[in-house]
Protein backbone atom coordinates (compact mmCIF):
# COMPACT_ATOMS: atom_id res chain seq x y z
CA UNK A 1 0.00 0.00 0.00
CA UNK A 2 1.44 3.14 -1.28
CA UNK A 3 2.75 5.49 1.89
CA UNK A 4 0.54 8.62 2.02
CA UNK A 5 2.36 11.82 2.15
CA UNK A 6 2.40 13.75 5.37
CA UNK A 7 0.57 16.77 6.87
CA UNK A 8 4.70 17.89 7.25
CA UNK A 9 5.50 16.90 3.81
CA UNK A 10 2.20 18.77 2.55
CA UNK A 11 2.67 22.04 4.00
CA UNK A 12 6.51 21.85 2.73
CA UNK A 13 5.02 21.30 -0.89
CA UNK A 14 2.04 24.02 -0.93
CA UNK A 15 4.46 26.26 0.91
CA UNK A 16 7.16 25.49 -2.13
CA UNK A 17 4.45 25.89 -5.01
CA UNK A 18 3.55 29.46 -3.14
CA UNK A 19 7.28 30.65 -3.07
CA UNK A 20 7.76 29.79 -7.18
CA UNK A 21 4.21 31.42 -8.01
CA UNK A 22 5.24 34.42 -5.90
CA UNK A 23 8.79 34.96 -7.78
CA UNK A 24 6.76 35.36 -11.15
CA UNK A 25 4.68 38.39 -10.28
CA UNK A 26 1.47 39.01 -12.22
CA UNK A 27 2.39 41.05 -15.30
CA UNK A 28 -1.64 42.28 -16.04
CA UNK A 29 -0.68 45.87 -15.17
CA UNK A 30 2.41 45.85 -18.15
CA UNK A 31 -0.07 43.70 -20.68
CA UNK A 32 -2.56 46.73 -20.04
CA UNK A 33 -0.74 49.50 -20.29
CA UNK A 34 0.96 48.19 -23.63
CA UNK A 35 -2.51 47.41 -25.28
CA UNK A 36 -3.89 50.87 -23.86
CA UNK A 37 -0.91 52.24 -25.62
CA UNK A 38 -1.21 50.19 -28.89
CA UNK A 39 -5.13 50.87 -28.98
CA UNK A 40 -3.95 54.74 -28.39
CA UNK A 41 -1.55 54.32 -31.34
CA UNK A 42 -4.61 52.96 -33.75
CA UNK A 43 -6.69 56.36 -32.68
CA UNK A 44 -8.90 54.05 -30.84
CA UNK A 45 -9.54 56.46 -28.67
CA UNK A 46 -12.47 55.92 -26.46
CA UNK A 47 -11.50 51.91 -25.56
CA UNK A 48 -7.71 53.30 -24.81
CA UNK A 49 -9.61 55.94 -22.51
CA UNK A 50 -11.32 53.29 -20.85
CA UNK A 51 -8.08 50.88 -20.11
CA UNK A 52 -5.98 53.63 -19.51
CA UNK A 53 -8.66 54.91 -16.46
CA UNK A 54 -8.56 51.57 -15.13
CA UNK A 55 -4.91 51.48 -15.01
CA UNK A 56 -4.34 54.77 -13.68
CA UNK A 57 -6.82 54.43 -11.16
CA UNK A 58 -3.93 51.44 -9.35
CA UNK A 59 -1.93 54.60 -9.64
CA UNK A 60 0.29 54.08 -12.75
CA UNK A 61 1.93 57.38 -14.07
CA UNK A 62 2.42 56.38 -17.46
CA UNK A 63 -1.28 56.20 -17.62
CA UNK A 64 -2.11 59.03 -16.21
CA UNK A 65 0.16 60.96 -18.37
CA UNK A 66 -1.54 59.19 -21.23
CA UNK A 67 -5.07 60.25 -19.62
CA UNK A 68 -3.58 64.19 -19.62
CA UNK A 69 -2.87 63.82 -23.39
CA UNK A 70 -6.44 62.76 -24.03
CA UNK A 71 -8.23 65.37 -22.14
CA UNK A 72 -5.88 67.80 -23.46
CA UNK A 73 -6.30 66.40 -27.04
CA UNK A 74 -10.16 65.82 -26.98
CA UNK A 75 -9.41 62.20 -28.13
CA UNK A 76 -12.15 60.07 -27.71
CA UNK A 77 -14.04 62.47 -25.57
CA UNK A 78 -14.78 66.20 -24.69
CA UNK A 79 -11.37 68.41 -24.06
CA UNK A 80 -10.92 69.49 -20.91
CA UNK A 81 -8.01 71.34 -19.55
CA UNK A 82 -8.58 70.92 -15.71
CA UNK A 83 -8.50 67.32 -16.30
CA UNK A 84 -5.37 67.38 -17.89
CA UNK A 85 -3.78 69.24 -15.62
CA UNK A 86 -5.57 66.61 -12.68
CA UNK A 87 -3.51 63.39 -14.59
CA UNK A 88 -0.45 65.43 -15.59
CA UNK A 89 0.31 66.70 -12.34
CA UNK A 90 -0.35 63.25 -10.69
CA UNK A 91 1.67 61.55 -13.19
CA UNK A 92 4.45 64.59 -12.79
CA UNK A 93 4.27 64.09 -8.81
CA UNK A 94 5.55 60.26 -9.57
CA UNK A 95 8.44 61.51 -11.45
CA UNK A 96 7.37 61.12 -14.83
CA UNK A 97 9.35 63.50 -16.62
CA UNK A 98 6.60 63.84 -19.89
CA UNK A 99 4.02 64.60 -17.47
CA UNK A 100 6.46 67.46 -15.95
CA UNK A 101 7.34 68.43 -19.28
CA UNK A 102 4.30 69.09 -20.20
CA UNK A 103 3.08 71.26 -17.34
CA UNK A 104 5.90 73.55 -17.81
CA UNK A 105 4.52 74.21 -21.08
CA UNK A 106 0.78 74.32 -20.40
CA UNK A 107 1.61 76.99 -17.39
CA UNK A 108 4.12 78.91 -18.89
CA UNK A 109 1.24 79.30 -22.02
CA UNK A 110 -0.62 82.50 -23.48
CA UNK A 111 -3.38 80.44 -21.91
CA UNK A 112 -4.61 82.98 -19.40
CA UNK A 113 -7.33 81.16 -18.21
CA UNK A 114 -4.27 77.82 -17.05
CA UNK A 115 -1.12 80.47 -17.54
CA UNK A 116 0.54 79.99 -13.49
CA UNK A 117 4.08 81.57 -14.16
CA UNK A 118 4.70 80.23 -10.28
CA UNK A 119 3.36 76.74 -11.16
CA UNK A 120 5.57 76.64 -14.26
CA UNK A 121 8.55 77.59 -12.69
CA UNK A 122 8.16 75.02 -9.77
CA UNK A 123 7.81 72.19 -12.76
CA UNK A 124 10.18 73.41 -14.94
CA UNK A 125 12.63 72.82 -11.92
CA UNK A 126 11.46 69.32 -11.54
CA UNK A 127 12.29 68.71 -14.58
CA UNK A 128 15.28 70.14 -14.93
CA UNK A 129 16.25 67.87 -11.90
CA UNK A 130 15.19 64.70 -14.49
CA UNK A 131 17.19 65.90 -16.94
CA UNK A 132 14.88 68.06 -19.39
CA UNK A 133 17.84 70.07 -20.70
CA UNK A 134 15.52 72.82 -22.02
CA UNK A 135 14.15 73.44 -18.71
CA UNK A 136 18.13 73.85 -17.34
CA UNK A 137 18.83 75.80 -19.93
CA UNK A 138 15.33 78.20 -19.09
CA UNK A 139 16.48 78.14 -15.51
CA UNK A 140 19.96 79.15 -16.10
CA UNK A 141 18.71 82.01 -18.14
CA UNK A 142 15.69 82.89 -15.37
CA UNK A 143 18.57 83.15 -12.53
CA UNK A 144 20.68 85.31 -14.78
CA UNK A 145 18.16 87.68 -16.11
CA UNK A 146 16.34 87.70 -12.18
CA UNK A 147 13.33 87.09 -14.61
CA UNK A 148 10.37 85.38 -12.58
CA UNK A 149 13.09 84.05 -10.35
CA UNK A 150 16.03 86.09 -8.42
CA UNK A 151 18.86 86.98 -9.88
CA UNK A 152 21.41 84.77 -8.78
CA UNK A 153 24.33 83.96 -11.11
CA UNK A 154 25.40 81.26 -8.64
CA UNK A 155 22.56 79.76 -9.31
CA UNK A 156 22.25 80.28 -13.02
CA UNK A 157 25.72 78.95 -13.29
CA UNK A 158 24.59 75.94 -11.68
CA UNK A 159 22.29 75.33 -14.15
CA UNK A 160 23.71 75.94 -17.42
CA UNK A 161 26.86 73.91 -16.64
CA UNK A 162 24.07 71.06 -15.79
CA UNK A 163 22.56 71.69 -19.72
CA UNK A 164 26.18 72.11 -21.00
CA UNK A 165 27.57 69.36 -20.30
CA UNK A 166 24.55 67.38 -21.77
CA UNK A 167 25.16 69.31 -24.58
CA UNK A 168 23.59 72.35 -24.24
CA UNK A 169 25.64 74.86 -27.01
CA UNK A 170 23.26 78.27 -25.53
CA UNK A 171 24.79 77.22 -21.94
CA UNK A 172 27.98 76.77 -23.62
CA UNK A 173 27.75 80.37 -24.73
CA UNK A 174 26.69 81.78 -21.48
CA UNK A 175 29.34 79.99 -19.67
CA UNK A 176 31.89 81.50 -21.94
CA UNK A 177 30.17 85.07 -20.91
CA UNK A 178 30.46 83.68 -17.08
CA UNK A 179 34.21 82.01 -16.47
CA UNK A 180 35.14 84.98 -18.59
CA UNK A 181 33.89 87.94 -15.51
CA UNK A 182 33.65 85.74 -12.79
CA UNK A 183 29.66 86.38 -13.06
CA UNK A 184 28.55 83.09 -10.54
CA UNK A 185 32.05 81.17 -10.82
CA UNK A 186 35.53 82.19 -10.22
CA UNK A 187 37.33 83.85 -13.29
CA UNK A 188 39.25 81.11 -15.60
CA UNK A 189 40.61 81.42 -18.67
CA UNK A 190 41.04 77.74 -18.77
CA UNK A 191 37.47 76.89 -18.34
CA UNK A 192 36.20 79.59 -20.56
CA UNK A 193 38.52 78.42 -23.32
CA UNK A 194 37.27 75.05 -22.59
CA UNK A 195 33.68 75.73 -23.60
CA UNK A 196 34.54 77.68 -26.37
CA UNK A 197 36.31 74.98 -27.73
CA UNK A 198 33.05 72.71 -27.07
CA UNK A 199 30.70 75.77 -28.34
CA UNK A 200 32.91 75.94 -31.64
CA UNK A 201 32.54 72.65 -32.33
CA UNK A 202 29.24 72.94 -32.47
CA UNK A 203 29.01 75.79 -34.61
CA UNK A 204 28.98 78.78 -31.98
CA UNK A 205 29.08 81.94 -35.16
CA UNK A 206 32.69 83.44 -34.72
CA UNK A 207 33.84 80.95 -32.64
CA UNK A 208 37.42 80.07 -34.80
CA UNK A 209 38.17 83.90 -34.19
CA UNK A 210 37.50 83.76 -30.52
CA UNK A 211 40.02 80.71 -30.18
CA UNK A 212 42.55 82.05 -32.16
CA UNK A 213 42.16 86.02 -30.00
CA UNK A 214 42.48 83.26 -26.82
CA UNK A 215 45.46 81.91 -28.22
CA UNK A 216 46.82 85.63 -28.40
CA UNK A 217 47.36 86.12 -24.51
CA UNK A 218 46.58 83.02 -22.63
CA UNK A 219 49.67 80.81 -21.52
CA UNK A 220 50.52 77.86 -22.78
CA UNK A 221 49.72 75.66 -19.50
CA UNK A 222 46.56 76.85 -19.83
CA UNK A 223 45.40 76.23 -23.71
CA UNK A 224 46.61 72.38 -22.75
CA UNK A 225 44.88 71.89 -20.27
CA UNK A 226 41.70 73.04 -21.51
CA UNK A 227 42.58 70.97 -25.23
CA UNK A 228 43.23 67.92 -23.13
CA UNK A 229 39.75 68.64 -21.02
CA UNK A 230 38.07 69.18 -24.30
CA UNK A 231 39.67 65.91 -26.18
CA UNK A 232 38.18 63.70 -23.43
CA UNK A 233 34.48 65.18 -23.05
CA UNK A 234 31.71 63.65 -23.62
CA UNK A 235 28.24 65.09 -22.93
CA UNK A 236 26.40 63.54 -20.15
CA UNK A 237 22.60 62.58 -20.47
CA UNK A 238 19.90 61.91 -17.90
CA UNK A 239 18.93 63.59 -14.29
CA UNK A 240 20.58 65.62 -11.98
CA UNK A 241 23.29 63.60 -10.55
CA UNK A 242 24.40 63.86 -6.27
CA UNK A 243 27.97 66.50 -7.38
CA UNK A 244 25.38 68.67 -9.64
Amino acid sequence: MAQQPSKRHLSFFAASIFLFISLFPASSTPANIESAKDLYSKKEYQKALSMFKKIAAGGDAEAQFYLGTIYENGEGTTKDLKKALKFYEESAAKGWKYAQFRLVELYGSDDRSIRDEGKAFQWRKEAGRNGHVPSMEALGKAYYEGKNAPNDYKEASRWFLAAARRDSLPSMMYLIKMYTFGQGVETSDQQMYFWLLLATERGLKEGKTMVANCETYMTKEDLEKARLQAGYWTPKSGPLEADE
